[in-house]
């Protein structure tokens, strides 16, 4: 019977919470049309059955095929892995959302995982047999160690055999890490909760367990001579990234808390989801709820009648209610589509040009590199709209003057040579300067330039920054030499520690202010003459807000202002003005000790919308 001739195949409504719809896919030849049958199960009375993770991709053009007596229109991304594999798709507001609650249990509890990663290309076959031979011969080296102690690894302790830089069998395991099974939501909740789990490319397959211990040896494998080709440069992230998750949830007892929350909590998977893709904005949230070490059982729940606007405010309140932190605001960006309040964080989008938008700035925990409020803690306010933020701050500043951005990693630009000694930044800096000096600390203005244009972050201090005894000199801040850019692709989102890179990361995308009160500072480059900076209670740095008349204010984003990046401006709002010409945090000390207000000195109430 043709399909076209069968009636609409319609989804019966699931009864009781944890059931979910098992599939039964009928045999058949891979050009034989497709025929499955749905039923409903409970996750505590199921059957053995397995779970496919793939990518849903466009749902046009489509393919009918035959479900239980009707007839059902599926994508053609499923269809391809149906017809390979010879599983589900479910709709209606509140069945998604229920279902979407049973993810975790539907994915950890399936006796294995099929991830379906598309149709075979010329180089699947090889990519995956290389994959497999370096998964052997890991295992091999560890037979061959002392069974007592845990497995080492480097070169000078396995003797693992890699093919040069340049052999094409490192295209076909590119190839095969850019496919979009790798960069999706989704699928990134469904392979980190399995227990186990099969590789599916075209007819060729593979076991899990391959890829991890192919990235495993790569880790450890030093790179060759040849440092134009350093085989994946940076492919294999996402596999990074869901092997570290992978590991956290099945071997916990090897990570302490604090890497786990640095890594699995939900702040700095939200940072993480955002260069993953998803058809529905409101999953780069709801796909993590389920994995989220700080979310389960919290009241966090996916709901899919509510928008992606409401939806990320209402995820940046929990965010703000948990942690009684501003950090959150450092997910905020420039939004170029401008239907998000202005400090919700649009968790579609991320700059991946703004470098200081990075888990390591934004999620420090305990260890944070700037400390411009202190430890300063934020009380949530449970009766305010969804769409507004009510906060304390101190006033640093308008901004009078600013400059034009570098042009960094634009248009075959390495380092824009504004930034650069003797460029217009640096006679912009001068020009704030009295007598050569930078009033609010008393250093040399060269030395106050050098310093602000890295964000105060010597290569290599990362966030040993705030447990410095003394300030850096010139010396610890050489000139940067000429980089190219394409050396600067290669380095610029590497481990590299170099004062050039560290200027690039610092200063693209930013432009150099002065405000009417004295000071110098870096802020996105949609800041504007007339907007105002304030240090904000729960928050590690000074924002820029834009006034919208009376107490209301727009969020402009996250600045770097020189000399109150240590909680300077709340020794100066209690009338301490030897605060402003101190380098160190030598007597600050009391500022680690104010949580919830009230705090020794007055702020303003601010309301963003």
């Amino acid at each position: 019977m043709a399909h076209s001739s069968l009636e609409k195949f319609v989804y019966s409504p699931l009864i009781e919470k944890r059931d979910f719809r098992l599939v039964t896919l009928h045999h058949g030849t891979d050009q034989d049309p497709i025929s499955l049958a749905i039923c409903h199960a409970s996750l505590d009375q199921a059957p053995p059955y397995e779970a496919l993770s793939y990518v849903w991709g466009p749902q046009n053009p489509s393919e009918t095929i035959k479900c239980n007596d009707g007839a059902l229109e599926i994508g053609k991304n499923l269809s391809g892995a149906l017809r390979c594999l010879r599983k589900p798709t479910m709709k209606d507001v509140k069945e998604r959302t229920s279902q979407v609650g049973l993810m975790a249990d539907i994915y950890s509890l399936a006796a294995k995982v099929a991830v379906w990663l598309g149709p075979a290309d010329s180089s699947t076959e090889s990519a995956l047999a290389f994959l497999h031979d370096i998964s052997t011969q890991m295992r091999e080296n560890k037979k061959s160690q002392d069974s007592s102690e845990p497995f080492k690894f480097g070169s000078e302790n396995h003797a693992v055999r890699y093919p040069p830089s340049e052999d094409s069998l490192w295209v076909g395991v590119k190839s095969l890490l850019q496919r979009p099974w790798f960069s999706r939501a989704w699928t990134f909740q469904e392979i980190i909760l399995a227990r186990q789990a099969d590789i599916h490319c075209g007819a060729y397959n593979s076991n899990w367990r391959s890829f991890e211990n192919f990235l495993v040896c790569l880790k450890a494998y030093p790179p060759g001579t040849n440092m134009e080709d350093l085989r994946l440069i940076g492919d294999d992230k996402l596999l990074t990234d869901i092997y570290k998750a992978r590991a956290m949830l099945q071997r916990p007892q090897l990570f302490s808390l604090e890497d786990k929350d640095a890594f699995l909590s939900l702040f700095p998977l939200l940072d993480g989801m955002r260069t993953r893709n998803a058809t529905d904005p409101r999953d780069k949230v709801f796909a993590l709820l389920n994995i989220a070490c700080d979310v389960r059982d919290s009241d966090l729940q996916a709901d899919y009648s509510k928008s992606h606007a409401e939806v990320y405010a209402m995820t940046a309140k929990w965010l703000l209610r948990r942690t009684k932190s501003l950090a959150f605001l450092s997910l905020v960006e420039k939004k170029d589509k401008p239907d998000l309040i202005s400090w919700v964080p649009d968790f579609r989008y991320k700059d991946q040009m703004n470098f200081l938008h990075q888990p390591l700035q934004i999620w420090r925990g305990k260890d944070r590199m700037y400390n411009a409020s202190g430890t300063t803690r934020v009380r949530f306010n449970g009766q305010e709209s969804m769409f507004q933020l009510t906060v304390q701050g101190i006033y640093v500043g308008t901004i009078v003057e600013q400059t034009e951005p570098p042009g960094n990693m634009l248009n075959n630009v390495a380092l824009g040579a504004r930034v650069l000694d003797g460029g217009e930044w640096q006679i912009f800096a001068e020009n704030c300067a009295v007598d050569g000096v930078y009033p609010p600390t008393g250093e040399s203005m060269d030395l106050a330039y050098r310093r602000l244009i890295i964000w105060d972050r010597v290569p290599g201090e990362k966030l040993a920054r705030n447990q410095r005894k003394c300030p850096p000199t010139l010396t610890d801040l050489p000139k940067p030499g000429i980089i190219s850019y394409s050396g600067a692709r290669k380095q610029i989102f590497g481990p590299s520690e170099d004062i050039a890179m560290s200027i690039l990361r610092g200063t693209s995308r930013k432009r150099l202010f002065k405000t009417d009160t004295g000071y110098m500072g870096l802020a996105h480059r949609s800041c504007e003459v007339g907007d105002r900076v304030y240090v904000l209670m729960g928050g590690d740095t000074p924002f820029v807000l834009r006034s919208l008349g009376g107490s209301f204010y727009g969020f402009g984003g996250e600045s770097y202002v020189h000399g109150i990046m240590d909680g300077e401006m709340l020794a100066l709002a209690m009338g301490d003005d030897r605060s402003s010409t101190r380098n160190t945090r030598e007597g600050l000390e009391w500022i680690d000790e104010l949580g919830e207000e009230p705090w020794p000195f007055k702020t303003e109430v601010l309301t963003l919308v």
